[in-house]
C-alpha cells in the first residue's frame, strides 16, 4: 500500500528511473507524472514505461533479498596477456527491506517450485505485451534466480509456459 505521491519514489527506488551504462544503446525509462494514479500503473494503462532489462533487475531484486543488482553483459574477458581477467561488476543497491521482499515473493509462492512468479499484461503505442516475472524463494539454497519473459502479443499462458520450463529447467535436476 502507498500513500499519495509514494509510488513515485517506490518506482525510482527499484531502479526504474535508472539509465544503465552498457556500452551500447539503452532505452530510457519514462515514469508517470508525479502524484499520477497507481492504480493505472497496476493495470498497464499509463505513462510508464519501463524496459525488459529494468523488469529483470526489479525481479532479481525481489529473489535477491531485496537488493538491485548492477546489470553487466560480460564477467570476464580472455586477453593475450594476462589470460581470463574478471571484470568489476558494481555494487548492488537495496531497495526493499529483506523482510519485505521476502514477504512479497511467499504471496507468489509456487506450490511445487521452491520460486514465485506473476503475469502481467500491458499496452504500448497500440501493441499488446504479455510480461511474465519470476525468480527464487529465500531458502533456494543456489544462487537467486530471476526469470523475465516478455512477449509481444497478448499471451499470459504461452509467456507462463516459457517461463515456467526455463524455472523447471534450471530449479529441477
Amino acid at each position: 500500500r502507498f500513500a499519495p505521491g509514494e509510488i513515485d519514489d517506490f518506482y525510482r527506488d527499484i531502479g526504474f528511473a535508472d539509465v544503465h551504462d552498457l556500452g551500447l544503446p539503452v532505452a530510457v525509462p519514462l515514469l508517470p507524472d508525479a502524484g499520477s494514479d497507481p492504480t493505472l500503473d497496476a493495470v498497464g494503462d499509463s505513462a510508464l514505461r519501463v524496459t525488459p532489462m529494468h523488469m529483470a533487475i526489479a525481479a532479481a531484486g525481489l529473489s535477491n533479498g531485496g537488493v538491485l543488482s548492477s546489470p553487466f553483459l560480460v564477467m570476464a574477458v580472455n586477453t593475450p596477456q594476462q589470460g581470463w581477467v574478471v571484470l568489476p561488476t558494481g555494487q548492488g543497491k537495496r531497495a526493499l527491506p529483506e523482510a519485505q521482499a521476502a514477504q512479497a515473493v511467499r504471496l507468489l509462492a509456487l506450490p511445487d517450485l521452491p520460486a514465485w512468479q506473476s503475469l502481467g499484461t500491458a499496452q504500448t503505442e497500440g501493441h499488446p505485451l504479455t510480461w511474465y516475472l519470476a525468480g527464487t524463494l529465500p531458502e533456494w539454497q543456489g544462487s537467486p534466480l530471476a526469470v523475465v519473459v516478455i512477449l509481444e502479443e497478448r499471451d499470459p499462458a504461452l509467456a507462463q509456459k516459457i517461463g515456467r520450463s526455463i524455472l523447471e529447467e534450471t530449479l529441477l535436476p
